[in-house]
C-alpha cells in the first residue's frame, strides 16, 4: 500500500487497506491513523468507522470505537457486524443491556450472527439471566455445531451444570 500512497496519497481505499493490514499486523494505533486518513478523504464510506472502530476496541478505547460503529451505522444501519461489535464494546464496558440490544438489532439484520448469539449469551449471564443465555447458545450452536467455543461456554452455563456438562464438554472433544 505505501507504494500506491506514494503514487496517489489521496486514495481513501488505499489508506483503508492499508488500515487493514496494520490492524491484522496488531499496530492498531497505525490503523487509526491510517483510517483517519481514509475517512478524511471518504467520510461517508461506512467501512472506514467500521474499521477504526475495530482497533479502537483492540486499544480498549471502547468508548471512541462505539461512536465509530454509531458513524458506521447512520451510513449502513442493517449491517450485523456493526451492531455485533457495538455490542462487543458496550459489553466491554458492563453496559450489558444495551449491548443486548445491539446483539438483538445484529440478529433482526442477520438472524445467523452466530457471534452476536454467543455474545448475546455472554451478556445474559453477566446478568444472572441463565436460562435465556441457555437458549441464545443452544441458538448459536445449532448455527454452528462444531463451534468450540459455544460448547465450552456452554458447559459454564449454571443452569447446564450436572449431567448437561458432562454432555456439552463430551461434545467439545
Amino acid at each position: 500500500y505505501e507504494e500506491i500512497l506514494r503514487l496517489d496519497s489521496q486514495s481513501s481505499r488505499a489508506w483503508l487497506n492499508r488500515g487493514v493490514s496494520l490492524h491484522c499486523r496488531g499496530r492498531f494505533d497505525d490503523a487509526v491513523a491510517s483510517y483517519n486518513r481514509a475517512l478524511k478523504l471518504e467520510p461517508r464510506d461506512w467501512r472506514g468507522w467500521f474499521n477504526k472502530g475495530l482497533s479502537l476496541h483492540f486499544l480498549r478505547q471502547y468508548q471512541g470505537a462505539i461512536e465509530c460503529y454509531d458513524s458506521a451505522l447512520e451510513l449502513n444501519p442493517q449491517n450485523a457486524r456493526v451492531w455485533t461489535n457495538k455490542g462487543a464494546s458496550l459489553q466491554c464496558q458492563g453496559q450489558f443491556e444495551n449491548a443486548i440490544g445491539c446483539y438483538d438489532r445484529a440478529l433482526q439484520a442477520d438472524p445467523r450472527a452466530i457471534a452476536a448469539w454467543h455474545n448475546r449469551a455472554d451478556s445474559l449471564t453477566s446478568l444472572h439471566r441463565f436460562e435465556e443465555a441457555l437458549a441464545s447458545r443452544h441458538r448459536a450452536l445449532r448455527l454452528e455445531p462444531m463451534a468450540g467455543r459455544g460448547w465450552l461456554t456452554n458447559s459454564k452455563t449454571p443452569i447446564a451444570r450436572g449431567q448437561g456438562m458432562l454432555n456439552s464438554l463430551a461434545r467439545s472433544l
